[in-house]
């Protein structure tokens, strides 16, 4: 019995692990096809070069992704769509979604943030839009502002984020910096800046003008539940919100 038992949670395990890998990558697919629509090319478009990075980095199978870059011509492709509300205990949230029902996305979301928070509004004036780009380099915040210089990118610099001895894919110390570097846009950006680094991320966050603090154990616990709740919704792609991370741990 105990050996059946143990079989009984490995291929129970094994199943969560598989229909957890299966939605994440049809996630990563709605994206790759949404972002195609623009130009299925991407060296000529950045965004989508950056969403098969992070379908690679996921261990999505080639075929996955060059199915999703095709389908991007179908007339009835996801399409990309992002809500905004109040959530528990007036956490602000914006949420980006792909989707190939809008109606039933804002349906469900609605339905949500009603049952927990406020419901849906307009918070766009929370948040701040920024190009983030995030690369692992041995080079110091002095050097990294001297390239940048050289570039001429330093015009659109919001922040320079340096982590020491800690890498992008583990927490192995490796003697390298996890560097990241914001922009306010991109009108000065010089991509040659890149080429200097072998492998990087590059996308756009929300960062919140001012944070909300959590007060207690029972608030973590219920924006956690609304969170999971979220990430579980197929068409949710991304979540930001104005919470202050340090009183959520």
């Amino acid at each position: 019995m105990a050996g059946h038992s143990k079989f009984s949670n490995i291929k129970h395990k094994k199943e969560a692990n598989d229909k957890k890998r299966s939605k994440e990558f049809t996630k990563l697919a709605k994206a790759i096809a949404a972002i195609a629509r623009q130009c299925p090319d991407p060296d000529k478009n950045p965004r989508l070069k950056t969403a098969i990075h992070a379908a690679k980095s996921k261990n999505m199978p080639k075929e996955n992704i060059d199915r999703a870059i095709k389908k991007a011509s179908d007339k009835d492709c996801n399409i990309e769509m992002s809500y905004t509300g109040y959530g528990p205990h007036g956490i602000a949230f914006m949420i980006e979604t792909i989707t190939d029902n809008s109606n039933r996305t804002v349906s469900e979301l609605r339905a949500l943030f009603k049952k927990y928070g406020k419901g849906l509004s307009d918070l766009r004036f929370i948040f701040e839009k920024v190009y983030e780009f995030c690369f692992v380099s041995d080079l110091t915040e002095d050097e990294v502002i001297q390239l940048l210089m050289e570039s001429g990118a330093e015009k659109s610099l919001r922040d320079i984020k340096i982590v020491q001895n800690n890498v992008m894919s583990g927490n192995e110390s490796n003697g390298v910096n996890k560097i990241t570097i914001e922009f306010e846009n991109l009108d000065n950006f010089d991509s040659n800046f890149l080429n200097k680094f072998n492998d990087y991320d590059q996308k756009i966050v929300y960062c919140p003008k001012e944070k909300v603090f959590l007060k207690n154990d029972e608030q973590k616990s219920e924006i956690k539940n609304f969170l999971e709740i979220l990430e579980d919704n197929e068409d949710v792609q991304e979540i930001w919100n104005n919470l202050d991370m340090e009183s959520f741990k």
